[in-house]
């Protein structure tokens, strides 16, 4: 967890610097260095109002950082890029959750400002101090590191996915319930919500490399379509999940559908085989004086026999029918 409200990250040719700040008093931003700002929460929009402010940053920006639910999206200031991504996971209980982050890059600058203070980005330091005096540490680099680590996170949620779709597929051949078909329109959701997001991060990539922003370099530009196509992947993935979970739902329905069809079959296959039995008790149940029948020793005994007959019949014909 950061130590201050404000991390400010300084790198040179030599080294890196990490200092944890509780105000702008003691920012110093050195010109001769990549500096990097990270406020890791929106509790505190009195210091992101005052950073963004004392930087020149529209407040078209500042109010785009502090409304949650923006839509990724990026924008040119001339003088800075504003880019805002939408970082989406699971949660302990498995539900999707989605928040924002927001990039600003400077040409020696990047500020980032998340939702809440859940996101990390120490390996991201560690890349950089093992990389420090080479490009790779260049403030365009670690903007696109950023957006990339959050691409990253899009793989780990459709895995994840994938998992929870084979084991919503498994249950479903062994014995489809209805919280089953309660799984696969969760899914289905999900799907549709992250493949939104998706196209609108696609479109956000693509701008960052067809938008010839002076803040990009051209070294910098391949990594981005490197990532444009990852999101054609994932895309593409997410996708086929969606047709997968549409091909679970038909499974589902066609199985209770049969399932429907074989309880309707059983009755109707009882209901046949007792017509002819009722048959015979309606005509000995009736209030008639003489039935020849009616003297008769074995009379009962006979109209058990004949009824296991009829049934036994009955059955056999049904079964070389191949009904049952």
């Amino acid at each position: 967890m950061d130590r201050g409200r404000l991390k400010h990250l300084k790198i040179d040719s030599k080294s890196l610097e990490i200092l944890y700040l509780e105000g702008l008093e003691k920012l110093d931003l050195a010109e001769d260095s990549v500096n990097w700002l990270h406020i890791s929460s929106l509790a505190d929009r009195t210091l992101i109002e005052s950073l963004t402010q004392s930087l020149g940053i529209s407040p078209l920006v500042i109010e785009d950082i502090l409304d949650l639910g923006q839509l990724p999206k990026v924008e040119d200031y001339g003088d800075y890029i504003f880019i805002i991504l939408e970082d989406i996971g699971l949660n302990k209980e498995g539900r999707l959750y989605s928040k924002q982050l927001s990039l600003i890059l400077f040409e020696k600058l990047i500020i980032s400002i998340d939702e809440d203070e859940s996101q990390t980005f120490e390996d991201l330091y560690r890349q950089i101090e093992a990389r420090i005096g080479s490009a790779e540490s260049s403030a365009d680099r670690i903007f696109f590191q950023l957006v990339d680590k959050c691409v990253e996170g899009y793989f780990d949620l459709l895995e994840k996915l994938g998992e929870r779709i084979d084991e919503v597929e498994d249950r479903l051949l062994i014995e489809p319930e209805k919280e089953t078909l309660s799984d696969i329109y969760k899914l289905k959701r999900d799907l549709i919500g992250l493949r939104k997001t998706l196209w609108l991060m696609r479109s956000a990539t693509s701008r960052l490399i067809k938008g010839g922003y002076n803040q990009i370099g051209e070294k910098s530009l391949g990594y981005f379509e490197e990532t444009y196509d990852d999101m054609l992947q994932l895309i593409d993935l997410t996708e086929t999940y969606r047709d997968i979970c549409s091909g679970m739902l038909d499974i589902y329905l066609s199985s209770i559908s049969n399932r429907t069809n074989d309880i309707m079959k059983v009755l109707t296959i009882l209901s046949t085989i007792f017509i002819p039995l009722t048959f015979m008790a309606g005509i000995y149940g009736m209030n008639f004086k003489h039935f020849p029948e009616i003297g008769w020793k074995y009379g009962y005994l006979g109209f058990w026999v004949l009824s296991a007959i009829i049934t036994a019949f009955m059955i056999r014909f049904f079964k070389k029918k191949g009904w049952i």
